[in-house]
């Protein structure tokens, strides 16, 4: 069930615990949604969290799911689309829940047009369905 077009959340993840990246990633994607006019309905972090762990399975990333569900935000913004995880199945898997649920990703490395091999893979096999 997705939510309010305009509200967004925004979802960070390093894999070393108190990694100044964390903050960069949540910065980056707060000022996206701020240049768009989008309402930052929640930030989502996983701090030393390894990329080969499902979405599901992060304390961060189980709450996403969870308002993703409950349709409180109609966007996930992340800095790299890797940020949902470091392995194919793992990033797909997080796209499947998402847009199950009504929710469009963008990832804003990968809307500049400098993604990774993975990412590409990934968007691939679900589509990109990027955010407007």
């Amino acid at each position: 069930m997705a939510g309010e077009e305009n509200a967004v959340a925004v979802y960070a993840r390093t894999a070393a615990a108190g990694s100044p990246q964390l903050a960069a990633q949540v910065a980056a994607a707060m000022a996206w949604a701020a240049r768009r006019g989008r309402r930052v309905a929640g930030v989502y972090v996983d701090d030393g969290v390894g990329g080969l762990v499902p979405l599901a399975e992060r304390p961060g990333g189980a709450r996403l799911i969870a308002d993703a569900e409950a349709g409180g935000f109609a966007w996930v913004v992340v800095a790299e689309l890797d940020r949902f995880g470091r392995s194919l199945p793992v990033v797909v898997d997080a796209q499947r829940r998402l847009r199950a649920r009504g929710v469009g990703i963008a990832a804003l490395r990968e809307e500049a047009g400098r993604g990774s091999p993975l990412a590409a893979a990934a968007n691939g096999l679900m589509g990109k369905g990027g955010a407007r």
